[in-house]
C-alpha cells in the first residue's frame, strides 16, 4: 500500500525565530560588527597604533555604541520574549560571577601594579567591552546575540587577518623587534582558531552555504599556517578531535574527521617548524621551547619571591617581569597562562580564572544532555583550546578567554532553551522543516 505524502505526522520540532529579519532591532544588527571590531585592534597594531592612538579609536567606538544602547533601551523593562508569549530572562551562572570578581580584583590591582595611569586606561577599555556584552545579553534573545557574535567574528577575522600579514610582512608595520612581531602573530592566530569555530557555527545554524563556509575556512587556515603558530594549530587540532567526540554522527565520519583533522596538524607542524627555525635562526628567545623553559623557570621564581598570593598587580609582568634576553620593551607575556594569572594576580587570581573555566565547562557538559549538542559542544570546545593553548601562551592583560565572551557563553548555557511544541505536519514537508 502506498503512503500518501500528505498524510499527517505528528512530530516533536524546535521553534527557532529567523535571527536575521527586517524587523530585527538596530541595536543587535550593529553587534555583529561591534564583535568583529575587536580584530581592528590587531590591524591597528600592524601599522603602529597598537599602543595608546589605537585603544582610544576602540574606547571611543564602544562607548558610542554603549550610549546608543543606553538611548534605545530599558534596562529595568527587560524581558524577553518566548514561543506563546511566554517571558523568560536571561540568566548568568557561576562563571559569570567568578568573571565579575576576577574584574574586581584586577580594579583592586591596580593600586600595587607599575604604570598606574596608563594601566587604568587600559582596563577602563576592557571593562567597557564588559559592559557592552553584559547589556546585549540582557537587551536581546542571547542566542540571536551569539548569532550575531559569531558573523561578527567569522567575517572580520577572515577580512582583517590577510591585510594585518601584509602590512607586517612589507615593512609597513611599526615592529621593529622579533618577540613583538610574533606576539602579534601569535594574537592573529588565536582570532583565526575562534573565527574558525564561528563559522562552523554558522554553517550549523543554515545562516552561510557550505560553499562560503569552506572559503572562509580555508582563508583563516591560511592565516593560522602563515602566522607560524604552532601552539594555536596544535590547540585547534586537538579541540577539533574532542568536538568530534562530542557532537553528533557516526563513527564511520567521526573517525574520517579525526584522520582528516590528525594528517592538519602533521602537516601544519612541519610548515610552522620550518618557518619559525628559519624566521629566528640560532637566537633563542621565548619562541622556541627551550627559551620558554628558562623564561618559565625564572618567572616561578620571582614569583615564589614576591606577592603570589595578592600577585604584582594588573599588566605587571610586562613591566617588572623576567627578560633573560634583555628585550627593550621587555617580555610581553609569561607564555603560559597559570604563569602570567599567577604573576599578576597571585592565587586568588589564579583561583578565579580557573574556576570560572571549569564552571563554564561543567555547564557545557550538563547542557550536552539536553536535545541540542551544537552550542554545548562548541562553547566546551573554546574551553578546551583555551587550557590547551594557555599551556604555551598566555594574555597580556587577563585571560585567554576574554570577560565579555565568559559573559556570552555563560549565558548562553544558563538561560532557559527554546520551548519545544507538538506540531501537526504534512510528511512530505518533514525535510524541510528538520
Amino acid at each position: 500500500m502506498r503512503k500518501d505524502p500528505d498524510q499527517p505526522a505528528i512530530i516533536l520540532i524546535e521553534r527557532r525565530p529567523a535571527i536575521i529579519t527586517s524587523s530585527e532591532p538596530a541595536g543587535l544588527k550593529l553587534s555583529s560588527y561591534i564583535w568583529g571590531f575587536q580584530n581592528l585592534s590587531i590591524f591597528l597594531a600592524a601599522i603602529g597604533l597598537g599602543t595608546a592612538a589605537g585603544q582610544m579609536a576602540i574606547v571611543l567606538v564602544y562607548c558610542v555604541y554603549m550610549i546608543y544602547l543606553f538611548a534605545i533601551s530599558n534596562l529595568r523593562q527587560n524581558v524577553q520574549r518566548d514561543l506563546g508569549n511566554r517571558s523568560i530572562m536571561n540568566r548568568f551562572g557561576l562563571a559569570s560571577r567568578l568573571g565579575v570578581l576576577l574584574l574586581i580584583w584586577a580594579a583592586l590591582s591596580i593600586v600595587w601594579t607599575p604604570s598606574r595611569s596608563v594601566v587604568a586606561i587600559y582596563y577602563m577599555a576592557y571593562l567597557v567591552q564588559v559592559a557592552i556584552s553584559y547589556m546585549l545579553c540582557k537587551l536581546y534573545p542571547i542566542r540571536d546575540v551569539f548569532h550575531r557574535f559569531c558573523l561578527g567574528m567569522g567575517y572580520a577575522t577572515a577580512a582583517s587577518t590577510p591585510l594585518t600579514l601584509l602590512l607586517s610582512g612589507s615593512g609597513s608595520a611599526h615592529m621593529g623587534d622579533i618577540s613583538d612581531k610574533l606576539t602579534l602573530f601569535a594574537v592573529i592566530a588565536w582570532g583565526d582558531c575562534l573565527g574558525i569555530m564561528a563559522v562552523m557555527y554558522l554553517m550549523w545554524e543554515r545562516s552561510i552555504s557550505k560553499r562560503r563556509a569552506t572559503l572562509l575556512t580555508a582563508s583563516l587556515l591560511a592565516g593560522l599556517y602563515l602566522t607560524f603558530g604552532k601552539t594555536e594549530i596544535i590547540a585547534l587540532a586537538l579541540t577539533g578531535v574532542i568536538y568530534v567526540l562530542l557532537a553528533p554522527g557516526t563513527s564511520r565520519r567521526r573517525v574520517a574527521r579525526i584522520l582528516f583533522i590528525l594528517a592538519g596538524i602533521g602537516l601544519g607542524w612541519i610548515a610552522t617548524a620550518s618557518k619559525i627555525d628559519k624566521y629566528m635562526g640560532d637566537s633563542g628567545s621565548a619562541a622556541t621551547l627551550s627559551g620558554r623553559l628558562i623564561l618559565w623557570t625564572q618567572t616561578f621564581a620571582q614569583i615564589i619571591n614576591g606577592p603570589y598570593i595578592r600577585g604584582f598587580g594588573f599588566y605587571a609582568f610586562q613591566e617588572i617581569g623576567p627578560n633573560p634576553w634583555r628585550n627593550p620593551s621587555g617580555i610581553v607575556h609569561a607564555h603560559n597562562e597559570f604563569l602570567q594569572v599567577w604573576f599578576n594576580f597571585g592565587l586568588i587570581g589564579v583561583a578565579l580564572v580557573f574556576g570560572s573555566y571549569f564552571a563554564l565547562g561543567l555547564t557545557s557538559l550538563k547542557a550536552l544532555k539536553q536535545k541540542e549538542r551544537f552550542i554545548p559542544t562548541l562553547i566546551l570546545s573554546a574551553v578546551v583550546f583555551c587550557l590547551i593553548r594557555g599551556l604555551a601562551e598566555a594574555n597580556v592583560s587577563l585571560c585567554l578567554l576574554p570577560i565579555p565572551w565568559l559573559f556570552l557563553f555563560d549565558c548562553l548555557l544558563n538561560t532557559p532553551a527554546r520551548k519545544m511544541v507538538w506540531e501537526t505536519v504534512p510528511e512530505r514537508l518533514l525535510a524541510e522543516r528538520l
